[in-house]
C-alpha cells in the first residue's frame, strides 16, 4: 500500500480535515523551527494540508513553497495562504539544494516503509547545506491502517535507523509531544535534523 490510499481520504474529507486542524496552535514548534533559519529563508512545506503552518511562515517573512498530494486540500490551502499550492506527491519532490528549511509536519507518516527512504533522499537533495528539516510521526512502530488512512509509526530507534542511510543528515533534537487537538491522545515523535555543510 502506498500513500495514494490515504490521499483518497483527504480528497473526500478535505473540508472536515481543514476545519479540525486549521486552528490548532502549533506555535511552539513553528517558532523553534523559524529560529533556526536565516530571515526570509525559503521553506518547503511538504504535505501542507490546510496551509496553517505555511501561513505562519509567510506571516513571519519567510518565502514558502507549499505542496500537497490532495487536489482538494491544495485548493483550500491556496485560499488560506493566498498563493499557489503545488499539487505534488512526496515522490514528485525533485528540487536540488533549493530550500533552507523543509517542514514535514505529520505528513511523511503516510509513506509506506518502501517509500519513506526514497522520500528522505529527495528531501535531503532539496535542502541546502546547513538547512533544517522538521518532521513528525505518530509514536509507535509498524505500518498500519486506521480507517481509510495508512500510517507508518516511528519511535526513536526506527527513526535513527532510517537516518543512518544519509550521512549528511544529523538529528539535532528528537522528542515526544502530545497532540494539540482536544480529546486526542496521540503521542508524536518530533525531530529536527540539520544537513551538514559540504
Amino acid at each position: 500500500m502506498s500513500s495514494h490510499m490515504s490521499l483518497h481520504f483527504y480528497e473526500i474529507q478535505a473540508k472536515n480535515y481543514v476545519q479540525s486542524t486549521i486552528n490548532v496552535d502549533m506555535s511552539a514548534l513553528t517558532h523553534e523551527f523559524m529560529r533556526l533559519l536565516p530571515p526570509g529563508a525559503h521553506i518547503l512545506d511538504v504535505g501542507c494540508g490546510s496551509g496553517r503552518d505555511s501561513k505562519t511562515f509567510i506571516d513571519n517573512g519567510f518565502r514558502v513553497t507549499a505542496m500537497d498530494g490532495s487536489q482538494a486540500l491544495c485548493a483550500l490551502a491556496q485560499r488560506h495562504i493566498k498563493q499557489p499550492v503545488l499539487h505534488k506527491s512526496f515522490l514528485d519532490i525533485n528540487w536540488q539544494e533549493k530550500f533552507e528549511g523543509v517542514w514535514a509536519c505529520a505528513s511523511l507518516l503516510h509513506c509506506s516503509p518502501q517509500e519513506l527512504p526514497i522520500v528522505f533522499k529527495k528531501i535531503n537533495a532539496a535542502l541546502k547545506p546547513s538547512g533544517w528539516l522538521y518532521t513528525s510521526f505518530k509514536f509507535g512502530s509498524g505500518y498500519r491502517q486506521e480507517g481509510q488512512r495508512y500510517f507508518l509509526d516511528m519511535n526513536e530507534a526506527s527513526f535513527k535507523k532510517l537516518l543512518n542511510n544519509y550521512s549528511e543528515l544529523t538529528i539535532e533534537k528528537i522528542w515526544l509531544s502530545s497532540d494539540r487537538r482536544t480529546h486526542n491522545t496521540t503521542q508524536w515523535l518530533n525531530a529536527l535534523i540539520q544537513k551538514k555543510n559540504n
